[in-house]
């Protein structure tokens, strides 16, 4: 079953003390643990933060009980809650909304499930102060990349986030050893939400990476999502300082944000077609 879950347990201390200290909470703040598994990195965060409660969100039943059972953690306090994080971590979130409480995520994510929990920690409505992944490296990087390298993912994360690459977790960390090197990564959730129209935008512009920038909105696909005129593309492209050869790698989130601005309210709100 703990194969089928797609998880590798952590066995290193050294990685687990490096990432509690990524987290870094005030003391007795909440900490939200996914994926504790055999509670290597649970232990830790107990010891070295000393959190108010630890609410630890575990998928595997029996993984959750063990935890459940262990008598280092009968006195902590420690709350394991079983289930998907991706279901579960919106229903905290609205928990610890109500009143407003500062809250921690930390976690070793399976790789198959980031694209989805990176959504879902996206749209949630009282989000965490600080978020410390370990992930694939590959997908830790893309995530961390700037122009010239922005591709979709960060361009996606980058506009809810910002994020640090904290280091490189060797193979060896982790038991059973996983195919891949793995890395940590800090995202801290920005205060403003993206704007309207800004994820739709950002599809439109990595939907084919070579093409520049002009020509990925002013396709057939693009031109559904956005249905402006060359003419008016080109101005928007030149009140913002965008270069119409440029490719859409070198553009910033703030970029992307300011000619998604310049576009105009069709942009905005990108459910509305003008005529062309």
């Amino acid at each position: 079953m703990h194969q089928k879950l797609g998880q590798h347990f952590l066995v290193d201390s050294s990685v687990a003390a490096s990432i509690a200290e990524a987290l870094a909470p005030p003391p007795g703040a909440v900490v939200v643990e996914i994926g504790p598994g055999k509670g290597a990195l649970t232990r830790v965060l107990l010891a070295r933060l000393a959190p108010r409660t630890l609410i630890a969100i575990e998928r595997d039943p029996d993984l959750a009980a063990t935890l459940r059972a262990d008598p280092a953690f009968r006195s902590a306090p420690l709350a394991v809650r079983v289930g998907d994080a991706r279901t579960e971590l919106p229903a905290v979130s609205r928990e610890l909304g109500t009143p407003p409480t500062p809250w921690f995520l930390v976690g070793n994510i399976p790789y198959y499930i980031t694209g989805t929990l990176l959504r879902t920690l996206e749209g949630l409505e009282h989000p965490p102060e600080r978020i410390v992944l370990t992930l694939q490296r590959e997908v830790a990087e893309r995530v961390a990349a700037g122009p010239p390298r922005m591709n979709l993912l960060a361009a996606s994360v980058q506009a809810w986030a910002s994020v640090r690459l904290v280091c490189t977790v060797p193979r060896g960390a982790f038991s059973p050893l996983p195919e891949v090197t793995s890395a940590v990564l800090t995202l801290t959730p920005r205060t403003e939400r993206p704007p309207t129209g800004y994820f739709a935008l950002v599809r439109c512009l990595f939907a084919q990476p070579r093409k520049t920038i002009r020509n990925s909105i002013a396709d057939a696909e693009g031109a559904r999502t956005f249905p402006w005129t060359r003419a008016a593309l080109r101005r928007a492209l030149e009140h913002v300082g965008i270069s119409e050869s440029m490719r859409a790698q070198s553009l910033s989130p703030e970029k992307i944000g300011e000619l998604l601005r310049a576009l105009g309210p069709a942009a905005l709100h990108p459910d509305r077609h003008e005529e062309v």
